[in-house]
This record gives structure tokens, sequence and C-alpha cells, in this order.
């Protein structure tokens, strides 16, 4: 493929990219990834027992290449959402990424149509696309793409976005030319440097300080992933709290995440929370009965279900 052509593919792609929410984005060669290697070599047994997935998918998170055979390169973009406080409901009870419509279908939606429709365009050319719900190490890959650092909280943390964004992506079987991203230069090579907040903010203390958490002790895992009765412990901790879904602390003490102002810049649909989040909103509605239309089930929340919704609310009140 020729170099104009070349560009003209990267143009092609990242133009539809925008149009979905992306604000910046890298390209990097597909296959074994360092970085990402390294993350999972830090599987521990705790999350063995919550998360098994992740020792499944080691492979594929390590290298990119086997998500779509014979690929080449990875294309990851980063999509930034405002933070709850920024919106004025910070004691809406649920996690800022969860204020809207879940990402995965609007990012995901942007990133399949790509998909299908590169190779109309760009003969030999094929893709299959990704969010972070696929088997693929987005943040590590994110970090190699110089979209940010790895910060001990685990999260990507971009140099003007801060950790608020959504990843996703395209690995392609074509050629692309390798990109940085847009403020690659800002990052700081020390990362978190001497920073310790996120740890020291964390109830449950799942943090470990290498970018990886014990989900036994998270509250973000207990009520958006786990099943069943929580245990005392971490119910202790929601007691009192505003956990309907998600905890933001590590996210808020972030000194990255501290004086953002990205109006101008996120796109409507990850800046406009829906109505269902109004404050005492969500409590009215998990009491009765959720229609099947109702806007809650296009949010992130729908993951818990209204059970595990009325349980974790439950937990929430049970000082009160």
């Amino acid at each position: 493929m020729a170099f104009l052509e070349k560009e003209a593919l990267q143009g092609w792609l990242w133009q539809r990219l925008q149009g979905a929410g992306f604000r910046d984005f890298g390209v990097v060669e597909a296959g074994a990834d360092a970085r990402s290697a390294a993350y999972e070599s830090l599987l521990t047994e705790a999350q063995d027992k919550h998360l098994p997935y992740l020792r499944k998918t080691a492979a594929t998170r390590a290298d990119a290449s086997l998500y779509l055979p014979r690929s080449t390169v990875v294309l990851i973009a980063a999509a930034p959402y405002l933070d709850a406080g920024d919106l004025g409901l910070a004691g809406a009870g649920v996690s800022s990424y969860a204020l809207y419509e879940d990402y995965h279908r609007i990012l995901g939606a942007a990133l399949l149509e790509a998909a299908v429709q590169l190779p109309r365009h760009f003969r030999g050319v094929r893709a299959r696309p990704f969010v972070d719900r696929a088997p693929i190490g987005e943040r590590a890959l994110a970090a190699k793409a110089g979209l940010g650092f790895l910060g001990r909280n685990g999260c990507l943390i971009h140099p003007v976005f801060g950790s608020r964004v959504f990843l996703g992506g395209l690995v392609i079987r074509g050629e692309l030319p390798l990109v940085q991203g847009a403020h690659a230069a800002a990052i700081p090579p020390e990362g978190c440097g001497a920073c310790r907040r996120c740890l020291d903010a964390c109830p449950g203390g799942a943090l470990r300080g290498d970018g990886h958490l014990d989900p036994g002790r998270c509250i973000s895992f207990w009520t958006i992933e786990g099943e069943g009765p929580i245990p005392p412990a971490i119910q202790g901790l929601m007691a009192g709290g505003n956990y309907v879904f998600g905890c933001d602390h590590c996210l808020a003490v972030c000194p990255w995440n501290q004086g953002r102002r990205l109006q101008e810049t996120v796109d409507p649909r990850f800046a406009q929370p829906l109505s269902v989040w109004q404050k005492g909103a969500l409590e009215d509605l998990v009491q009765g009965q959720v229609p099947e239309d109702h806007p809650l089930w296009t949010t992130p929340a729908s993951r818990a279900g209204l059970e595990g919704l009325r349980r974790n609310l439950k937990a929430c009140r049970a000082k009160e």
C-alpha cells in the first residue's frame, strides 16, 4: 500500500471515530506487547477467584494479533466523558461513566460500522473492532500508543482528559502509519510519581499500587460484577454511602482529574446525563417496577440488573 493510501486510510478511519466521540488516537504494531505481558503476569489468586476470564483470555490480551489472524496494527482511541461532580450529580449514587447511554453501544456501533465499511473502500484491508469487553489489553496498548500512562489504580491517565476516558479501537490487517497520541509529549515519564492518593482513598484497600486490585475488596466489583450477597465487610463500607452502582473514590482524588474543563471537547452523548440519574430518581425507580423500555436499561447500570441495584441500595441504607 502506497504512503498516500495509508494516509487516506488513517484519515478515513479517524473521521468516523471522531463522529462517535473519540478525541485522541494512536496506532501501534499488533503482536506480543511487553507491557501487556507484564500486566498479565501479575494476576493474583483473588483475581482468578472473582474474575476468572482474565486468566482465560490472558494470551489474547498480551498479543492483539491473536484477536485477528494476520493483523498488523492496532488503532486505539480515547473518548472522554464528564464527571458527575462537573454535572452536579456527585450524590447520584452511580459511577460517572454510567450516567450516559452505554458507551459500549455508542462506540461499539461506530467501530463495527467502520470495520464493515473498511473493505469496501480499501481493498484487502480487514479490521475487527473492540471496546473494553473484548479480550484486548486496551489500557496497555493505549499507553504504548501515547494516549497516557497506567496509573496506580490501573486506569489509563490521559494528559489532557485524565482517567475519565473510554477506550476502543480496531485490530487491523492492513498498513497504517504508526502514530503516537496528540498529547504524548505531555505524558510524565515518572507516571504517578510519589502520589498515592488513590491508594489512600480506596474504602476497601483494594488497590495494590501496581495497576492491579483485589476484586473481593472493591466496592465497584461487588456493585457491578459481583453476584449473590455482598460480603458483610463490603456492606459495612457501603452503609450510609452512595454506591448503588460503582465507586469513584480513586478517580475523584486523582490530581489528573482535577480542574479539567472538557465541556467543549466531550461529545454531547458523554456530557449530558440521562434524567434517570437526577438525585433521588434512581432510588424511587429501583423500589418499584422498571419497564423493559425504560432508559435505565440503555445505561451501563443494566449490567447489575434490577435485583442487583436493589441489593446495592439496601446495603447503602443499612445504617439510616
